[in-house]
């Protein structure tokens, strides 16, 4: 059986799936510890394995009710991280508040071509959306210095252009 701090030494030393297998032998040790379950929980969450995470937070919260806050806003969070998984991948369609505008329903549309396999589709209609999308002008000031105006601002991932991802109670 590995050491108690092996787990957390694998992790430092940026090896995360060395820290999940000696991390398992601990839990298999001590399946009672309930902190061990966190760590299992927050490392398979890295790890982007929501189903083994989610089912770890639940046997947490089995062994510490103290955990039920923790517990609550982590499964929302992972429901929120999955549908976003689902949207990139072009399964899903994102939740809207109001009909799109349409250079925002070519946006969607474009993840929906990129997850079947039509990169050349994709790329050309989120040409289109961005072609489309309004300036968002503005200003940001960093630090002391005088604000700097801009013309346009996105994010720098394409796939969002200048939308706002946000979060919702997750």
């Amino acid at each position: 059986m590995s050491t108690p701090g092996a787990a957390e030494l694998a992790l430092k030393q940026g090896d995360a799936l060395q820290a999940l297998r000696l991390l398992t032998e601990q839990v298999r040790g001590r399946p009672q510890d309930a902190r061990l379950r966190v760590f299992m929980f927050q490392l398979l969450a890295v790890l982007g394995q929501w189903e083994r995470a989610l089912n770890q937070l639940q046997v947490a919260l089995e062994l510490d009710a103290g955990m039920l806050p923790m517990v609550q806003t982590y499964r929302e969070a992972i429901a929120c991280e999955t549908l976003r998984l689902e949207v990139f991948a072009g399964r899903r369609a994102p939740m809207l508040f109001g009909e799109p505008q349409a250079w925002v329903a070519l946006l969607i549309e474009a993840l929906s071509r990129e997850g079947s396999g039509d990169a050349a589709a994709a790329r050309a209609l989120r040409a289109q959306a961005l072609e489309q999308a309004p300036p968002s002008a503005g200003q940001i000031t960093l630090g002391d210095d005088a604000a700097q105006p801009f013309a346009w601002i996105a994010d720098a991932d394409a796939r969002l252009g200048p939308t706002l991802e946000a979060v919702i109670n997750g």
